[in-house]
């Protein structure tokens, strides 16, 4: 494993010990534009307080667009897409989810069937992926009706967010740790709140790209994963995490 420290890492503020697993690395930090920063999907990351927002920034400098308010008060934590104009946004709180316009507008809203969920990811818009921190589970949920699908036991002990369909990662606040498909990648990020990534395809190499938002130290961190040869003839950029 190798070790990262403050010095190393570009872009790096604030003296976080990260560990990264096998070939993982934290490549560059930015600070959070917000006090309180919980979910990311793409852009958009969720910042709550009493007043939330959802703020539409760089990942790389952290830096604001624009932003609107989110419904449902203090609480607001997950964020993701729901297809191409709006997003599922979560309450810890209330348990509220909320299906909203990109201006924040609220088009549809459930109770969630299981207490304070946190942040979230969904498949194509026919089900949602919650974590639930309190209970430690992983669970799915359709959005279509509000009801339980399914649930299953977190990788660690206390998961706060997860990216990609099928849980492919997952970050676990209990253990400051982010886990793809169980496996543990990277360690030390305090409070992890909020993640989204991409799969970039080049002509000789295939790099995974993880925005982790952590929300003690208040920064996004990026981080890479470099695997195997991958043929020219699939092309050279691939966008997933929809």
């Amino acid at each position: 494993m190798l070790r990262y420290g403050a010095a190393a890492l570009a872009g790096l503020v604030v003296a976080v010990p990260l560990v990264a697993a096998a070939h993982w690395g934290v490549v560059s930090s930015c600070p959070a534009p917000c006090a309180e920063p919980r979910g990311l999907v793409g852009s958009y990351l969720v910042g709550d307080g009493a007043t939330p927002f959802i703020y539409h920034i760089s990942r790389i400098s952290g830096s604001v667009f624009s932003s609107f308010a989110a419904p449902g008060g203090p609480g607001a934590w997950g964020i993701t897409d729901a297809g191409e104009n709006g997003f599922y946004l979560s309450n810890n709180l209330t348990s509220w989810i909320y299906e909203i316009t990109k201006s924040g507008s609220v088009l549809s809203s459930f109770k969630c069937p299981l207490p304070g969920p946190a942040d979230m990811g969904s498949s194509w818009s026919t089900r949602l992926e919650l974590t639930v921190p309190d209970m430690n589970v992983l669970a799915i949920v359709n959005p279509q009706n509000g009801s339980l699908v399914s649930t299953f036991a977190g990788p660690g002990l206390r998961p706060t967010s997860c990216a990609d369909y099928g849980w492919r990662y997952v970050a676990d606040a209990g253990t400051h740790s982010v886990y793809f498909k169980g496996r543990l990648i990277i360690e030390g990020i305090e409070s992890p709140a909020g993640m989204w990534g991409i799969e970039t395809i080049f002509d000789t190499w295939f790099r995974h790209e993880l925005f982790v938002v952590d929300a003690a130290t208040k920064h996004i961190f990026c981080c890479h994963d470099n695997v195997a040869v991958i043929p020219a003839s699939l092309g050279r950029i691939k966008a997933l995490f929809k």
